[in-house]
């Protein structure tokens, strides 16, 4: 029991923090939802994208499964880098560069795009984003056994529909969602550095 509550809570910080940026992105994206670009699009545009990023985490955690564990724990380095480059980058460029995005899905707009289009820009948008997911994602999976993986997935998955369920509904409440863009940028980094040092030295 006690290893599946720490999957659990693992996987929920994980995505968390990884997708923070995501979910600020997919509430651009609801508020320009109209009879042309439906919420349908957006979520399954963004289930697209993000199955698209765990397919490629998962590429990388196979081919590390010929590598002994101890020096697999090792790659725990690149979260804690991801969060010092985060904390020393000062330009907020999350919300500038949603809305640079968000001009894809306008063009759809103004020319009734069909329905797989408007998915697919979405996906694009959500994979394009989720590079930093990838460098999290595979020495996470590399840290743990099969079968874990298999459990994260699954919960990355479901928090994936109440990550747009969130977004849906913050799009409602404009005070929650400046204070989301606000400290937002200031609690990703230190979370990913205590995720680095969890893989490097807690997870066996």
């Amino acid at each position: 029991m006690h290893w599946i509550l720490s999957t659990f809570f693992t996987s929920v910080i994980t995505f968390s923090v990884t997708n923070l940026d995501d979910l600020l992105i997919l509430v651009v994206l609801f508020s320009q939802v109209s009879k042309v670009f439906r919420r349908e699009h957006i979520v399954l545009g963004h289930y697209l994208g993000f199955s698209g990023i765990v397919c490629i985490s998962l590429i990388g955690f196979l081919f590390s499964l010929s590598i002994p564990h101890g020096w697999i724990r090792l790659i725990g380095i690149f979260p804690i880098v991801i969060g010092i480059i985060y904390f020393f980058d000062s330009n907020p460029t999350t919300q500038p560069d949603s809305h640079n995005r968000i001009a894809i899905i306008k063009v759809g707009d103004s020319s009734s795009l069909l329905f797989f289009r408007q998915v697919f820009s979405v996906a694009i948008i959500t994979f394009a984003n989720g590079g930093d997911n990838i460098g999290i994602y595979i020495p996470l999976f590399a840290s743990t056994t099969p079968f874990n993986v298999i459990l994260i997935i699954i919960i990355f998955f479901i928090l994936t529909g109440i990550w747009c369920s969130l977004a849906m509904f913050l799009v409602r409440h404009d005070i929650v969602a400046n204070s989301l863009t606000k400290y937002g940028k200031s609690i990703v980094p230190f979370t990913l550095v205590i995720l680095g040092v969890y893989i490097l030295f807690f997870n066996s």
